[in-house]
């Protein structure tokens, strides 16, 4: 499929940049994507429900426990 276009030069630029500022974007987009990944993995690796107690979870890998309350401190800033 080809498709053609009319733009000024000025409008040629202002696309190319959009174009380079989308695909920073999608990589910044996409390590975020697996950071967030990341943590929900280690949350399911670090907490099971309590079968003693309905409702509750318990810990129960505290070095990815550890790990993930770790980057839950990076991601708010705290």
């Amino acid at each position: 499929m080809k498709c053609y276009v009319e733009m000024t030069e000025e409008e040629y630029g202002d696309f190319l940049q959009w174009k380079t500022d989308r695909a920073k974007y999608d990589r910044v987009l996409s390590s975020v994507q697996k950071k967030f990944e990341l943590m929900a993995n280690k949350a399911t690796w670090a907490i099971e429900p309590d079968p003693k107690k309905e409702g509750r979870c318990k810990i129960v890998d505290h070095d990815h426990a550890t790990e993930l309350l770790e980057m839950a401190k990076d991601v708010l800033g705290g």
